[in-house]
């Protein structure tokens, strides 16, 4: 599964017995990479601080998985780094409201001042919503982030525009809307209607 939101949903809420393992992405692509299953075919130039997260056991074991990864690319360096533990089990909307929005954005902006000091040019993360949230301080800080497995499959030979990030650097309703616009007829999206979903994500 990519989310641990997820995970601990059947791990700690249902505490399922499933006839099957079930584990993070991370965790999976590390013992793929262990079998030698995957071939490099390029460096990536990159000095990396992996946002993580290690409230719990198998958020820290999904985190050393994602270092694992990132340390066997031809290139990269991981430097010690450890995030806020304020961050918990994972980025979530509840985390913003509970600590209020300035101590959340000082908090990614401490965070990244560290990761820089150490040396970083990128910051990484694992999780879906840990990019969709630390992505925007591209703007505020000069440092690249990227989530882990665009580094690792940029390594591979496979890149993919991270559209959500290049959104949120726009900020901007109009030129979004007129860029997604030939996605939006594809799929039969009324842009009139999506709008209202453009502002309320990428105008933050």
């Amino acid at each position: 599964m990519w989310c641990p939101s997820c995970i601990q949903f059947y791990d700690e809420v249902l505490k399922a017995d499933l006839p099957f393992p079930k584990r993070h992405t991370a965790e999976f692509l590390a013992d793929c990479l262990d079998r030698g299953l995957f071939t490099f075919t390029q460096r990536v130039e990159a000095t990396v601080a992996l946002h993580y997260h290690y409230a719990t056991e198998a958020r820290a074991r999904e985190g050393r998985a994602a270092r694992r990864l990132l340390e066997a690319v031809p290139g990269i360096t991981v430097v010690d780094f450890e995030p806020d533990p304020r961050w918990g089990r994972t980025c979530t909307p509840a985390l913003q409201e509970q600590l209020g929005p300035a101590v959340w954005r000082q908090m990614a902006l401490d965070d990244i001042d560290r990761a820089r000091a150490a040396g970083a040019t990128h910051l990484a993360g694992i999780y879906h919503g840990c990019h969709r949230d630390q992505c925007r301080f591209e703007r505020e800080r000069p440092i690249v982030v990227e989530h882990y497995l665009t580094l690792f499959a940029r390594a591979l030979g496979i890149e993919f525009e991270d559209t959500y990030k290049k959104y949120m650097h726009m900020g901007d309703a109009d030129r979004i809307l007129e860029d997604a616009s030939p996605c939006m007829a594809a799929n039969g999206v009324d842009p009139e209607k999506a709008r209202g979903l453009v502002i309320k994500t990428f105008s933050a």
